[in-house]
Formats: structure tokens, sequence, C-alpha cells
């Protein structure tokens, strides 16, 4: 009974070393952790970024959800060279642009990196690790089931964006765009049929829409919308 006071006495004593020195240890260990992902944020890991910001260990190591001015995106690429990212929170269009690292997609060897833009817009950037080659996209990706094609969507309630949707050919770490279009619908959904063929959920109103937005439910005035792969270009099917 006495070695068991002592061992419970010791690992106390333990546990309150461990959290009156955190500010020292936590920062260091993230740090590792990020390096060993071969990727690297800029801004220092201080008590104000530990308690303020989210650290994630699911392939997005460390977001920073506030908004540093001195904050850059660093990637590391396979041949050791690094690509940087830098925020400019200067007010305008052309000017105000904010980076944030979303993760490392290993089904197409790249990172994905959301751009926010003055508007409140929101562009995406894929980087790809192995050719440092990078695409600027609408939304949200999609990865054919043999990983060489990318359907890139968005959707928006705002007038000052445009609804449409991407499609890219990734060969040798290198991106094409095949396709792109701007819709006067909105595209709330999509999937892979086959390496060749898109189905892309279309709704036509604004009212269906924004309700769509709040409830998470298909209206009766949704539809299916093709897409083919013939002759080394995409056309709707009908």
């Amino acid at each position: 009974m006495k070695k068991i006071r002592v061992f419970l006495l010791v690992l106390i004593i333990i546990g309150v070393g461990l959290l009156v020195t955190q500010k020292i240890w936590v920062p260091k260990i993230v740090d590792k952790i990020l390096k060993s992902e071969n990727i690297i944020i800029s801004a220092p890991l201080s008590e104000t970024v530990i308690q303020n910001k989210e650290v994630v260990l699911n392939n997005i190591p460390l977001v920073l959800r506030d908004k540093l001015d001195d904050k850059k995106v660093i990637l590391k690429l396979d041949d050791g060279k690094e690509k940087v990212y830098e925020n400019n929170y200067t007010e305008g269009w052309a000017t105000f642009m904010v980076y944030d690292f979303i993760g490392y997609n290993k089904d197409i060897n790249s990172y994905e990196i959301s751009l926010s833009n003055y508007d409140g817009g929101m562009t995406y950037l894929l980087v790809n690790k192995s050719s440092g080659d990078e695409i600027y996209l609408p939304g949200e990706i999609i990865i054919s089931p043999n990983k060489e094609k990318i359907f890139s969507y968005v959707a928006s309630e705002s007038a000052d964006m445009n609804n449409g949707f991407a499609i890219v050919n990734l060969k040798d770490s290198h991106f094409q765009k095949e396709l792109e279009i701007n819709l006067n619908w909105f595209p709330v959904a999509a999937n892979w049929a086959s390496d060749t063929e898109l189905e892309i959920t279309k709704i036509s109103s604004f009212e269906d829409f924004r309700s769509f937005n709040n409830a998470e439910v298909l209206p009766a005035s949704a539809s299916k919308i093709r897409y083919i792969y013939v002759n080394n270009k995409w056309i709707e099917k009908t």
C-alpha cells in the first residue's frame, strides 16, 4: 500500500510539473510534428497561438484561425525546395489575400490551401508536392476513381461570386484545366460515376438553393446533370 501511495504521489508531481511548464514544451512538440509532416507555418507557436488557435493532427497540423500580420504558409516540396504564400491585409480588391492551409491530399500528392478574398469569397489552391505546380480552382474538390481528374465546384448566395465548376487533369504531377464553366444555376453536390463521367446535382432557383442551405434537404425541383469525356473533351450528356 505504501508503494502505491508513493507511486501516485510521483504521478501527481509529474502531472503538476507538466501543467506548469506546458508553455515551454507544448510549442516544441507541435513544431516537431509540423516538421515531420514537411509543412511549415512561419507564425511562431507562442502562448497566444496555442491558446487561441486550433491544433489538429489529422492532415491539418496547424490551423491559424486568426489573421496574423506576419503569417505565411510555407510548403516543402519533395525536392527540398519551398513555396511561400504570404498574406496581404491591405484593403482592396486587388491586394487583400489571406492563405489558410487545409491539408495534404495523398491521393493526388498535393497540398490544399484556401485563399480568402476582399469580398469574403474564397478560392481553392492546389500545389503539387512533387512538381510545385499550382492551380486555382472554384471550390471543393472531388477526385476521380483513378485519381487522374479533379472536379471542383462552387455555389453561393452572394451576388459577388459566380457559381460554376472546373475539371482538371493531373498528369506527370502537373495540372491541366480541361473545362471551366460559369453557371446560372447552383451545383450543390457531385460524384464521379466513372473516370470519364460526372453527375452533378442542380438547383435552379435562388429560393430553393437558400432553402437547401438552411435545411440540407434537396428540393423537389433538383435535377441531375451529367458530363462525359468523349474524344478528349467534356460534353453535357442529354
